[in-house]
Parts: C-alpha cells; structure tokens; sequence
C-alpha cells in the first residue's frame, strides 16, 4: 500500500474516533476539550501536509478535512469558544485560497447553530464574511467518488455556503436581521 493510502485511512480512523467522541451523551466537558483540540491539531496538520502534497492529493486531504472535522470543531464551540473561534476565523482567513477547500466556508455555515447559541457576537461575523466574499473561481471541484461522481465549480460550491446561511437567518417563519438580533417585523410574509 502507497504511503499516501496509509496516510488516507489512519486520517479517516482517527476522524471517526473523534466524531464518536465528540457524539456521545456522556462526555464531560473537559473531554469534549480535549476532542476539540485534538480536531484543531488534526485541521492544522492535514493543512499543512495538503500545502506539500500533489494537487490531487491536496485536494483530498483539504476536502475531508473540510467534510469531517470542522464539524467537529463547530459543534464543540460552546465548550472551548476561544480556541475554537480562532481556528473558525482561520478557516474565512482562507476563503479565495486556491488551495484551501472549496467546502470550507460551507461546512461551517452547514455547523454554525453552536456558535449562534454561544457567541451571537461571532457568528454575526462569520455572516458578515461570507456574504462580503465574491468566489470568482471557475476551477472545476469534484464530489462523489468512483462510482457517482458530480463536477461543480468553486463559485458554485460557495454560492450553496450563501443558500445554508440564508435559511438558518430566517428558520421557520421568524424574521431576522441577523441570527444574532431576532426581530419579528409586521410587514414580513407569514
């Protein structure tokens, strides 16, 4: 087995023992810490491994890092806000990055309702980022695998982190400004 086939499994074992962590009912909270920054160092690893490797292999590695662990981050943002915060804010720091994941953006709107309950403050700057940035690039993103395979471009792989963001601003008929400033307003469709 090539060494990047290795590397490839051991990453997607070491992420389903994480989101088995992060998903059970018993966890204290030190613990959800403790899988929290295991996520961090994983993300930062599997970037920085994503930065050397082949594009292909970038890519992969920066697109499961995108699917699977940022999730995990998002959703333990309530036990650690601070350092989770930070690595968010990395993640829109890398929006345009051609070699950042085209999904990025998307997995941590897709994850946000942790931040919005915790730290409205900062998920009405992630709003603000995502909806200032313009994704231009017309480089073709695949999704799927060998047996379905789907090609998109990277504008339209960030105009679906848009469409996420949209519906938690507006959940089940309340009106907002913002998630971070709930308003009902009399002129809103009911």
């Amino acid at each position: 087995m090539p060494l990047y086939e290795f590397l490839l499994r051991a990453v997607n074992e070491l992420v389903a023992l994480l989101e088995q962590a992060s998903a059970k009912i018993d966890i204290t909270s030190e613990q959800c810490v403790r899988v929290g920054t295991a996520a961090i160092d994983l993300l930062h690893s599997l970037w920085k491994i994503a930065a050397e490797a082949a594009d292909y292999q970038g890519r992969q590695l920066t697109g499961l890092a995108a699917a699977r662990v940022i999730p995990i981050i998002a959703k333990l943002y309530g036990v650690f806000p601070e350092a989770a915060r930070e690595v968010l804010g990395e993640i829109l720091g890398r929006l345009g990055n051609p070699k950042a994941s085209a999904s990025e953006a998307y997995w941590v709107a897709n994850n946000i309702n942790s931040v919005i309950e915790t730290d409205p403050r900062f998920a009405g700057s992630i709003f603000r980022r995502v909806f200032s940035h313009e994704e231009l690039s017309e480089e073709t993103t695949e999704k799927g695998g060998p047996v379905f395979s789907l090609t998109s471009t990277r504008a339209q792989d960030f105009s679906m982190t848009h469409y996420i963001l949209d519906l938690k601003a507006r959940p089940s008929g309340d009106w907002y400004r913002g998630p971070w400033e709930r308003r009902r307003t009399t002129d809103a469709p009911r």
